[in-house]
């Protein structure tokens, strides 16, 4: 071990007890995979998809429209009503259209004022179903977000 090479701190020219992270020493036998990875780790964290794909909708009273975001994994959604009372919905339940009663998983209401709110949600493939309530009619957008 005298001729160990120590990374980090130290004269480099023997083993001075310093702990080195398996990862840096993976990176250091194989530089081309360490590169690779963190180019897919930037993807993942800065340039998926998920940064402000907008999607809006216009809904007559007690209707409903599905987002299907199974195909992309995201963990926030960003809800913005500029009229209305938005019934939203984890699944598909557009069978819920001219229907009464069911329990909404969340409910963002412009009714008086526009409202956005951003709800943070465990990474996941996500099918949301919008609804307007039975009053009137309900507009607004819905962004998917992988923060």
């Amino acid at each position: 071990m005298a001729n160990a090479r120590t990374i980090g701190f130290g004269t480099g020219t023997g083993t001075e007890g310093i702990v080195v992270s398996p990862d840096i020493l993976k990176e250091e036998q194989n530089p081309e995979e360490a590169a690779a990875r963190y180019l897919r780790e930037i993807r993942d964290r800065y340039v998926l998809p998920g940064g402000m794909e907008t999607r809006q909708f216009f809904l007559a009273a007690n209707t409903t429209q599905k987002f299907d975001f199974s195909q992309t994994v995201y963990n926030s959604f960003t809800l913005t009503v500029i009229q209305g009372v938005c019934l939203v919905y984890f699944g598909d339940y557009t069978g819920l259209t001219g229907t009464t009663g069911n329990i909404p998983h969340i409910v963002v209401s412009g009714a008086i004022a526009a409202a956005s709110q951003q709800f943070a949600l465990p990474p996941g493939n996500f099918i949301i179903t919008v609804q307007a309530d039975n009053t009137s009619q309900c507009q607004g957008c819905l962004i998917p977000m992988a923060l």
